[in-house]
């Protein structure tokens, strides 16, 4: 299980991804190979900190802290949409298909994963940091 510290530091790394996705889709062409990197990198950093944040934040609920699971859980199967849209048109090889979906479907994940990580920060900086060692 993520303690909060390896959660604030996951988030601060995830933001890095962003902004670096920020930059490839600012570009005239695209850079298929940074792009790559990046979105692979962003997907593998973002499927293992929502496993490990899903069980501490359920069994931050379960000590009977006020944290909102359910919405921090749901907001996790909103990604894949946009992660599946930039994925199609990867594949599709397509330069106007990748920049349509970088424009639509990048932004959208740029800025639900800000406002999903805006959420969960709000919960873990209320949080004294030792609260989770007893949950493990």
């Amino acid at each position: 299980m993520l303690n909060i510290t390896e959660l604030k530091n996951i988030h601060d790394d995830i933001e890095q991804e962003l902004v670096e996705l920020e930059v490839i889709m600012s570009e005239e062409t695209i850079n298929y190979p940074n792009f790559i990197h990046v979105f692979k990198k962003l997907d593998s950093m973002w499927d293992n900190h929502e496993k490990g944040e899903e069980v501490l934040f359920l069994k931050l609920k379960e000590a009977g802290y006020t944290v909102p699971y359910d919405k921090i859980v749901f907001a996790h199967g909103r990604l894949g949409k946009y992660k599946a849209d930039l994925m199609k048109a990867l594949n599709s090889g397509s330069e106007f298909k990748m920049k349509t979906a970088l424009e639509k479907s990048g932004k959208k994940l740029i800025t639900y994963l800000r406002e999903h990580i805006r959420l969960e920060n709000e919960v873990l900086y209320t949080l004294p940091e030792d609260c989770c060692n007893n949950l493990i």
